[in-house]
């Protein structure tokens, strides 16, 4: 494993920085919602984000690849998001932002690893579970708008 090169491990530590972030962003967010139903969606994801970080970590560590330990600071949740949204679209915004800089964090690294079958068919599965995750909060975050 220590055949691994300079950017597959920057683009791993990218990609764990990327989930922490998103474990912290969406625990916060869950604490703001009512709506039992989409908090407990937004504290899944959390709780699916951090446990997919510390998959890949204890894979990494297990095939003795180093990895950098460090704690991303929480960002503001919401970015990129106008004051003249409704309050669905906000949270549907901050999914869709979410989404993409995860998922092209994921294939940037599978494009990377091509030979590496067991981690890229774990990476395959993540990016997939967290896919669907960010489907169901919006489609539920839309239906609580609905009359």
């Amino acid at each position: 494993m220590e055949t691994l090169n300079h950017l597959v491990l920057q683009k791993m530590n990218c990609l764990l920085q990327f989930l922490t972030q998103t474990k912290n962003a969406f625990e916060t967010l869950a604490d703001e919602i009512e709506n039992t139903l989409l908090k407990a969606a937004l504290n899944g994801l959390s709780d699916e984000s951090h446990y997919y970080e510390t998959e890949l970590r204890s894979y990494c560590k297990q095939m003795g690849i180093s990895l950098q330990n460090n704690e991303m600071k929480q960002q503001e949740v919401a970015e990129a998001v106008s004051d003249n949204d409704t309050p669905y679209q906000e949270l549907s915004q901050i999914c869709t932002n979410k989404a993409n800089l995860l998922t092209q964090a994921y294939q940037d690294l599978m494009k990377e690893i091509a030979a590496l079958v067991p981690l890229k068919q774990m990476i395959y599965y993540q990016m997939q579970a967290l896919q669907y995750s960010f489907l169901k909060i919006d489609l539920l975050n839309k239906a609580r708008f609905v009359s």
